[in-house]
């Protein structure tokens, strides 16, 4: 058996075991997308570490997934699926021109991709940031394009929690656009189609029609993502357990199967608001930082450095610091300037992902299990003048 036959084959039987599991799991209703008679890549938002598979069953035909290359690094589990499924590996943290020529290979073979369009998992519930290439990548790839939005994701497993919760997950095929259609359009067009179809706002969703997402410890690992205190506007303050969220200034909200976050006093937050409003506030202290010279930390922490080679192999471990300034970090006693860097993101719940100077250098940099990437994150963003 070929390599493309061994992989459609795999695609059907996987896809027929894991139907019955996902579907009662998560509640998930989906449409069968099977209309379609070209090749075809489907871009996709991402809320779920499952995401994949939940695409995969509204779509018969195989497809072949982009994945972080951190599955190659998943033992037994990363062979069996390179070696099965074939996904097409990204570094994250930077744009791979090794990756976009491998989707067009694919995708001009005649083969159907799926890319989840975000490149990350939403924190807040509200869709990423898209990059504006995707549109370019679509129409160079000569493929249609069905654009497909999962709803209920970000409450079934919110990037920040350490558990799954069962409520509802609908899959919607908000477009499907052949190959001649994109030829008419403009990039700019395609581009503005992919943000409109794949945008998802958990919160105004569940304000359409509520749905409870049951589970336990709803609350757990929430500082992950809320580092900043909405009262004494203080950082990395926060502290949650099954139930809520505290700081040490005694602010407190529960959080409810509803996502919604409830005060003592009666106030109710969403996790979006508070991490609009965070965001805001960084910016501020990055501005006043830049404008007064400032030399004063934004953040510390300890983690564990990682240095990954060209093979995807743990090279270097450091244990040390993690401190965080307005033109660089400083980490296990290395700097490394904002400015040489590549790219920084986030894999996972808190790793942070680095690609570093003029030779690409791979870092990792892993903190205890409710470690705040997220802060890290955005203040590299600031410094590059990318959405937050």
């Amino acid at each position: 058996m070929n390599d493309i036959k061994r992989h459609k084959l795999s695609y059907r039987v996987i896809r027929k075991l894991a139907m019955p599991i996902f579907k009662t799991m998560f509640n998930y209703q989906f449409p069968i997308v099977d209309q379609v008679k070209e090749p075809y890549i489907v871009l996709a938002n991402h809320n779920l570490e499952l995401d994949p598979a939940l695409v995969a069953l509204a779509f018969p035909q195989q497809m072949y997934f982009v994945a972080s290359e951190h599955i190659l690094r998943k033992g037994f589990g990363g062979w069996f699926l390179m070696h099965f499924l074939k996904p097409i590996i990204r570094m994250k943290g930077k744009v791979e021109v090794k990756t976009v020529a491998e989707i067009l290979r694919t995708a001009r073979a005649g083969h159907n991709v799926c890319i989840f369009a975000e490149g990350a998992r939403s924190f807040n519930g509200r869709t990423c940031s898209i990059l504006p290439s995707t549109g370019k990548m679509v129409k160079r790839s000569g493929s249609a394009l069905i654009t497909y939005r999962m709803e209920g994701g970000y409450f079934s497993q919110p990037r920040w929690s350490l558990s799954l919760r069962k409520g509802r997950i609908q899959g919607v095929v908000a477009g499907i656009y052949s190959s001649e259609e994109l030829k008419a359009m403009s990039e700019d067009q395609v581009n503005a189609l992919i943000v409109r179809d794949l945008h998802e706002d958990a919160y105004a969703t569940q304000a359409k029609d509520p749905v409870p997402y049951k589970g336990k410890k709803l609350a757990l690992g929430m500082e992950s993502t809320l580092f900043l205190c909405p009262k004494c506007g203080q950082t990395d303050t926060m502290q949650s357990n099954d139930t809520s969220i505290t700081c040490s200034c005694g602010t407190r909200f529960t959080y409810t199967e509803y996502g919604d976050l409830l005060s003592p006093e009666g106030e109710k937050r969403s996790i979006t608001e508070w991490d609009l409003w965070q965001q805001e506030q960084l910016r501020l202290r990055y501005e006043s930082a830049v404008a007064a010279s400032s030399e004063e930390a934004f953040f510390s922490d300890e983690v564990t450095l990682f240095a990954i080679d060209e093979n995807h192999e743990i090279q270097n471990t450091q244990k040390g610091t993690l401190t965080a300034y307005s033109d660089r970090i400083e980490c296990c006693g290395r700097s490394f300037f904002y400015e040489e860097m590549l790219g920084l993101d986030i894999f996972s719940r808190n790793f942070i992902v680095m690609n570093y100077g003029k030779d690409a250098a791979h870092y990792e940099m892993k903190g205890d299990l409710m470690f705040c990437a997220l802060k890290y994150l955005y203040l590299y963003k600031l410094v590059k003048g990318e959405p937050l």
